[in-house]
């Protein structure tokens, strides 16, 4: 089926008088990774979505990387190596949408890409997704800073002890946003934030954390007994 529906595909991306058909053509392109064995078969399909990822139309930005990130998680490590060097770039670019929920989404995006990529293709890139994450995280409304969180966890999950240069920083900024944002609004944040302290934590080895083990216990006594 991929010949064909890779054909009409296309062709209602082609459609430059409605947007609806870019965006029913790239969302349909997003379902079909779950059934393709070889992520070379979707290669010409590659640089239409990271193309697209700069359309004027934020619905469109949005399918883009809906379809990136939906094809990284149907195609583990596979489509990771077959693409990174052209996706990686692109998403990162993508953190700087001024759309929120676009801008959330590209999160998402990252998310399933990093959990499957090789720890050496991410490492290069670690200090520019850090500075982009903490800065979405520290200015943007809940649902961007609740993508970030998630997002960040994943890049230390991938880089483990390589992350150590920038645990105590990210950790002191995220403990510090704990005890910042009580109110109701942001239960959900707070929620992943804790998620991510842990993986954090867990994931540059008990040498780097054991020095900041007494900050992370007393603020999560804290949340608990409050």
């Amino acid at each position: 089926m991929l010949p064909l529906t890779g054909q009409l595909v296309t062709n209602t991306i082609a459609n430059d008088v409605d947007w609806r058909y870019k965006h029913a053509g790239i969302m349909a392109f997003s379902q079909i990774g779950e059934y393709i064995d070889e992520a070379e078969k979707i290669a010409s399909m590659i640089p239409v979505l990271i193309q697209h990822l700069k359309h004027p139309n934020p619905k469109i930005r949005y399918a883009s990387l809906h379809s990136i990130g939906q094809l990284a998680d149907d195609m583990p490590k596979d489509f990771q190596e077959a693409y990174h060097a052209t996706v990686i770039p692109a998403l990162l670019e993508a953190l700087d949408d001024p759309i929120p929920r676009v801008q959330a989404h590209a999160c998402a995006a990252c998310t399933n890409f990093f959990e499957n990529v090789d720890p050496l293709v991410l490492k290069p890139h670690t200090q520019v997704i850090c500075t982009k994450l903490c800065a979405m995280i520290q200015s943007g409304i809940s649902i961007i800073k609740e993508n970030a969180v998630t997002t960040l966890a994943t890049t230390a999950e991938r880089n483990e002890k390589d992350f150590a240069p920038y645990f105590r920083e990210t950790l002191k900024f995220l403990i510090g946003f704990l005890n910042e944002f009580t109110s109701s609004a942001y239960k959900q944040f707070r929620g992943q934030t804790i998620e991510g302290i842990t993986l954090i934590c867990a994931a540059v080895g008990e040498e780097t954390f054991k020095p900041c083990a007494d900050d992370v216990i007393q603020v999560l006594l804290h949340i608990q007994n409050n």
